[in-house]
């Protein structure tokens, strides 16, 4: 503090004044309470000496720490003590140490990509799935969890998420969420089932099967695709999915009886084949119809020879070609 304050400071102590109510108040306090001082002693302070700890606040302080850190010493610019930029100050140095120090942290391209993906995924689950009556807790969770931008190369975040199919190489496509959803839900997969699906594509069918526990086969007649789709699969964990090249359109005897089978292309008709390749119990998922629409199909085998077949709903989606399907693209 300022000399001539300091001095002063011991005859101030015991003088006192009357008060508002008639009780004696000591000066110190009025000249405590008034502005004027406290302004002048600041000011006085920062002429006469480097400022205090005591009149900075926290930030304050905090960037006197940094500015320390940065320089090494207590110099300045014009080498004089008082006055003067301080030498190797650098704010930036000086904020990201602090946002450290205070657990906050620059987001690089990477996380925020991260963090924009995280929340286009909630939206979906809420805005597309719950309000449509999608129940199941695990097909919600791993609709939640997979990255469907992945799954749909060149196309940005912002649109890998709307509420419609995306084209995808070879005329194919990738379904719309909520369709993605519903075929893995009407499956009613239980953890460690074997599952069947007919059109690999991207693969994002396979990933979202693999997510609620299941064991996935997938069978894509387009090679390019299917070796696209295993890269994808396996960069995201999904190693186990065994994905294979041919026509899948009359199942595939060589796994059956499988306890679930989704077919991701539409079919004129129900190959028999695919009937007979359902364990008792299970499901098959179809959409049937002509090329401009179809009924989602589904399939239960309650019996060697006892099935029980409704629809679901409308739906459109790409032929399914080969020998069980449609002839040509």
């Amino acid at each position: 503090l300022p000399q001539q304050f300091t001095n002063s400071l011991g005859s101030m102590i015991g003088a006192t004044q009357t008060g508002p109510f008639g009780g004696k108040i000591p000066l110190i306090c009025m000249i405590a309470a008034s502005r004027n001082w406290t302004l002048a002693a600041v000011r006085d302070a920062r002429r006469d000496h480097e400022p205090r700890a005591f009149w900075l606040s926290r930030s304050q302080r905090l960037a006197r720490r940094e500015r320390r850190l940065d320089c090494g010493s207590h110099g300045r610019a014009d080498g004089s003590p008082n006055g003067g930029r301080v030498l190797g100050s650098n704010p930036a140095r000086a904020y990201a140490r602090a946002a450290m120090r205070f657990g906050f942290r620059r987001r690089s391209p990477g996380q925020r990509d991260d963090a924009e993906s995280a929340r286009a995924r909630a939206r979906m689950v809420v805005e597309q799935l719950e309000r449509r009556g999608i129940r199941d807790p695990r097909v919600l969770q791993a609709m939640g969890t997979v990255p469907r931008e992945h799954f749909v190369p060149g196309v940005p975040t912002s649109l890998a998420y709307d509420d419609r199919a995306l084209p995808i190489d070879a005329g194919q496509t990738i379904s719309q969420p909520y369709m993605v959803a519903r075929m893995t839900e009407l499956l009613e997969v239980e953890a460690g089932d074997r599952i069947l699906e007919i059109g690999t594509g991207s693969g994002y069918q396979a990933a979202i099967l693999a997510a609620v526990g299941a064991r996935v086969t997938t069978i894509e007649r387009h090679a390019n695709l299917a070796d696209e789709a295993r890269e994808r699969l396996a960069a995201h964990g999904f190693e186990e999915v065994d994905v294979r090249v041919g026509d899948g359109s009359r199942g595939l005897a060589e796994g059956a009886p499988w306890d679930g089978i989704v077919v991701t292309a539409a079919s004129p008709q129900i190959a028999d084949e695919l009937r007979e390749q359902l364990a008792v119990g299970t499901r098959l998922v179809i959409p049937v119809g002509d090329r401009a629409a179809q009924d989602l199909r589904v399939v239960e085998r309650r019996g060697p020879a006892d099935w029980r077949e409704w629809s679901d709903g409308a739906v459109v989606f790409v032929p399914l070609v080969g020998e069980g399907g449609w002839k040509t693209d």
